[in-house]
C-alpha cells in the first residue's frame, strides 16, 4: 500500500449543515491534501460524484425499524426540548456488493451516521480488518440511545433505566450498550474536537480504552471572512448605528444548546447603563437564525429579528458580519461550530466557559468566556464588546486561522490515518458472531404492540399503515422522491406540480426537479403569514379545495407529512392520484 495515496470511505447521514457539513468539508480538505476520498451518504444534495448515495430500502424490515425508532424512542421522550434519543439497529443492507466496493479502502471515516450505520453495519466494517475512525460528533455512539445526556452518566455504566424515556420495555437501553460493548471492541480509532470531549469519552463503558486524539472540527476560513459590518446591516434592513447581538444553532429548540438562557442574561443586559441607552434610542436588536425556539423573547423591550434556519453559508457569512458580539449559550456542546464561524468573520463570542469554547476563546482576543449560570458576567461582557470594541476582528480571526481551517484539520487527521493503519493490526475482532436474543425479542415485541395498536407512544397520531406510507419523509428525501417519482412515471417533463411546503424541504423539493426539468407552477403553505410571498422565485399560496384546483399533481414537501396529508384529504384530493 503507497501510504502517500490513502483511499478513504467517509460516512455520513448527508453532506450537509452541522457535523454532516463538518465531515463534508474534511473529506474536501484530505482531497486538496492528496488523499482520495469517498463520501458515502443516506441522503445526498450536493452535486459531486465524490458522494455516493446508499438510499433508504422499501423493506419492511426496515420500515418496521424506522417506526419502532419514532415510536419507541423520539415520540418516548418525556421533554421533546431534549436532545433526540435514537434507536441503533437503523441501518443499510450489509450486501456482497457493497462490502467488495468497501474492500478497496485502507480504512474508514465514520461521523454522524445516526439513522445510516447500525451496530451491526459498523461491526460488519470492523470485520474487513481495515482501521475504523469515528469522530466523536455528539455521545450517541457510547450511549443507550441518547444523543447529548446532560447531567445523566449513566454511560459511564450500563445505561439501565434512561431517563431520558417515557418508559424502557426490556431496559433497551442497556440492551443496546451491552451490543456496542461487545461489538466496539476494537479496530476503532476516536477523534474528539475537545480535550474536554475526549475525557469524556475515555469515561465511557464503550469506549474507556480506545485511543482518541483531540483534532478540532475545521472551518471554511475562505467563505467565513470579515466583510463590512454597515453594509452588511444594511442589507439585512437594519438601521445604520444599530448595535446586533446574534444567536443561532441549526435548532434553538434544544436545551442544551442553552438559547433558554438568554432571557436570563437579557434580564441583566436591559438593567445595563448603556444598553439601557441603546434601548431608549432604539439602538440594539437581537438577531437570531435557526429553527425558531418555541419560548420567545417577545417579552423583551429589545426586538427580536429571526432569520429561520439558513442553510446557504453566503447568506450566513452575511448575517455574522452584522453583527456586534455572537451569543453562544450552549452548556454542553462538542465543538460549537456558530460560534467558530463567527470568530473567523472577526465577530466576537461570549460563551460560557464550558465544553470546547474554554478551549477556543481567549479572552479580549475573540471574546470571553463565563462560568455557567453567570448570567450577569455575561450580560456585562456582551455589554462591554458593545460599548468599547475590545476585540480587534484581525486578532479574532487569526485566532482561528491559526488552528481551525480545513486544511490544518485536514494535514492532523492524515497525520493520525497513518498512525492508526501502523497500529491496526488487521485482527480486529475475535470474537465469533453472536445473535442478540434480547434485541431480537424487543423488536417483536414492539412489531405485536404496533400491529394491534397495542404501543403506548402515538407518534402525531399515526397508525402503522401512515409510519411507512412510501412517499413519508421519515423514510426518504425528497431527492430520493423526486426520483422515484419520475422513474414510476408519475411525473415527467411534460408536467406542472404544486408543492405543498415552503420550508427547507420545499427548497430542496424545487431544487430536484429544477434539476429533473419538471415544471413547477406555485408553491402551497397553510402558513398565512407567508401567503404572498416566494420561495425560491415561485409565488406562495394557500392551498384551494379539489373543485378550485387545475388538476395538477401536489407534492407534499413537509416533515409533517400525515398532517400535511390529511389537510388535502379534506379539500377533497385523493392520496396516490392528486398528491404524493
Amino acid at each position: 500500500m503507497n501510504k502517500s495515496r490513502l483511499k478513504v470511505a467517509h460516512f455520513s447521514f448527508r453532506d450537509v449543515h452541522g457535523a454532516p457539513g463538518a465531515a463534508y468539508e474534511l473529506h474536501k480538505g484530505l482531497l486538496a491534501c492528496g488523499l482520495e476520498s469517498d463520501f458515502f451518504v443516506r441522503e445526498k444534495t450536493r452535486p459531486d460524484d465524490r458522494i455516493i448515495k446508499i438510499g433508504y430500502s422499501d423493506s419492511p424490515e426496515e420500515r418496521l425499524l424506522r417506526a419502532i425508532d419514532k415510536l419507541y424512542f423520539d415520540a418516548n421522550r418525556p421533554d421533546t426540548g431534549t436532545a433526540p434519543v435514537s434507536f441503533d439497529q437503523v441501518g443499510i443492507p450489509w450486501t456482497h456488493k457493497l462490502e467488495n466496493e468497501l474492500k478497496k479502502y485502507d480504512l474508514f471515516h465514520i461521523h454522524w451516521v445516526d439513522g445510516f450505520l447500525s451496530i451491526n453495519n459498523i461491526y460488519q466494517m470492523l470485520k474487513l480488518g481495515k482501521p475504523v475512525i469515528w469522530t466523536m460528533h455528539d455521545f450517541h455512539p457510547f450511549t443507550g440511545g441518547c444523543h447529548c445526556p446532560e447531567l445523566c452518566t449513566k454511560y459511564q455504566g450500563n445505561c439501565s433505566d434512561c431517563p431520558e424515556l417515557k418508559y424502557n420495555p426490556a431496559d433497551i437501553t442497556k440492551i443496546i450498550l451491552d451490543e456496542k460493548k461487545s461489538k466496539y471492541l476494537s479496530g476503532i480509532y476516536l477523534t474528539a474536537a475537545s480535550e474536554w470531549l475526549k475525557e469524556i469519552v475515555h469515561k465511557s463503558s464503550v469506549f474507556r480504552n480506545h485511543v482518541c486524539k483531540v483534532i478540532p472540527i475545521g472551518i471554511d476560513t475562505d467563505c467565513f471572512v470579515p466583510k463590512k459590518k454597515s453594509d452588511m446591516k444594511e442589507r439585512l434592513g437594519i438601521p445604520a448605528g444599530t448595535k446586533v447581538i446574534l444567536a443561532g444553532a441549526q435548532s434553538l429548540e434544544q436545551k442544551v444548546k442553552g438559547y433558554g438562557n438568554l432571557k436570563q442574561i437579557f434580564q441583566y443586559l436591559v438593567r445595563d447603563k448603556y444598553c439601557k441607552l441603546l434601548i431608549e434610542q432604539k439602538k440594539l436588536v437581537l438577531l437570531t437564525f435557526g429553527s425558531k425556539n418555541k419560548t420567545e423573547m417577545s417579552d423583551h423591550v429589545i426586538p427580536v429579528i429571526n432569520m429561520g434556519f439558513i442553510s446557504d453559508r453566503a447568506e450566513l457569512c452575511m448575517i455574522y458580519n452584522a453583527a456586534d458580539v455572537f451569543i453562544f449559550p450552549s452548556i454542553q456542546d462538542t465543538f460549537g461550530m456558530t460560534a467558530v464561524e463567527a470568530m473567523s468573520c472577526g465577530v466576537p463570542v461570549v460563551a460560557f466557559h464550558v465544553s470546547a469554547m474554554k478551549e477556543v476563546i481567549i479572552d479580549g482576543v475573540n471574546g470571553y468566556t463565563a462560568e455557567t449560570g453567570g448570567f450577569a458576567s455575561m450580560a456585562a461582557s456582551i455589554s462591554h464588546i458593545l460599548r468599547d470594541e475590545p476585540v480587534c476582528v484581525e486578532k479574532c480571526r487569526k485566532r482561528i486561522t491559526d488552528h481551525y481551517t480545513n486544511i490544518k484539520v485536514a494535514e492532523k487527521m492524515t497525520q493520525y490515518y497513518h498512525e492508526c493503519l501502523d497500529k491496526n493490526t488487521g485482527n480486529c475482532l475475535e470474537k465469533t458472531d453472536q445473535k442478540n436474543t434480547e434485541m431480537d425479542r424487543f423488536i417483536h415485541q414492539c412489531a405485536f404492540e404496533i400491529m394491534t395498536g397495542a404501543v403506548k407512544n402515538k407518534f402525531v397520531n399515526l397508525g402503522i399503515e401512515e409510519m411507512v406510507m412510501e412517499f413519508n419523509p421519515e423514510f426518504i428525501s425528497p431527492e430520493d422522491k423526486i426520483y422515484k417519482l419520475i422513474q414510476s412515471g408519475r411525473i415527467s417533463q411534460e408536467m406542472r406540480v404544486h408543492i405543498y411546503g415552503a420550508g427547507e424541504f420545499g427548497k430542496r423539493t424545487i431544487k430536484a426537479l429544477e434539476r429533473n426539468r419538471i415544471g413547477i407552477t406555485d408553491v402551497l403553505d397553510c402558513d398565512i403569514s407567508k401567503n404572498g410571498t416566494s420561495l425560491e422565485g415561485y409565488h406562495i399560496r394557500t392551498p384551494e379545495e379539489k373543485s378550485n384546483s387545475d388538476g395538477r399533481k401536489i407534492i407534499i414537501a413537509g416533515f409533517n407529512y400525515s398532517g400535511m396529508m390529511k389537510n388535502l384529504i379534506n379539500l377533497g384530493y385523493i392520496y396516490q392520484q392528486d398528491f404524493y
